[in-house]
């Protein structure tokens, strides 16, 4: 399945998605459980919407070639081989339940900011700061990623 941006039309798509993971959902790679990329993926979503303050590990290489490469070329990542900062890795919080609603209730919350405000810029570590837009698209590949990843 080719990744699409995260926004109005796709998001029941992926609140589909994320619903059908179970705690117990074995990773076809990678060393995360469920409940660990749930938290990722929760982690990632308060970035986009500035709730999380990041450090700015950009270089204008990576802003540059690495958006173009990752994010609009190859859309379909390999396998295991990129890897997030340590701090992009927090421990679960709550049961894995709890932790879906709260994921699904940050894409809702992600997608109004997408239709309200655009061009507002928030921090992506690997990219710099971006706007909500370019977060879209970061967010549609990077999901897709993980959830292919446990199957769904």
């Amino acid at each position: 399945m080719r990744p699409q941006n995260l926004n109005r039309e796709t998001l029941p798509e992926y609140i589909e998605r994320v619903a059908k993971l179970r705690a117990d959902t074995q990773g076809q790679w990678g060393s995360m459980d469920a409940a660990r990329m749930i938290q990722h993926l929760i982690f990632m979503t308060e970035t986009s919407l500035g709730l999380r303050e990041v450090p700015d590990k950009s270089t204008p290489i990576v802003r540059k070639i690495g958006w173009w490469l990752v994010f609009c070329l190859m859309t379909t990542w390999p396998k295991g081989r990129f890897k997030s900062f340590d701090f992009q890795m927090p421990s679960p919080a709550g049961d894995f339940p709890a932790q879906q609603a709260e994921l699904i209730r940050l894409m809702e919350r992600f997608v109004v900011q997408l239709e309200t405000n655009p061009e507002r810029r928030t921090l992506s570590p690997l990219l710099g700061p971006i706007t909500i837009q370019q977060w879209s698209r970061v967010h549609g590949v990077h999901n897709s990623h993980h959830l292919r990843q446990f199957g769904v």
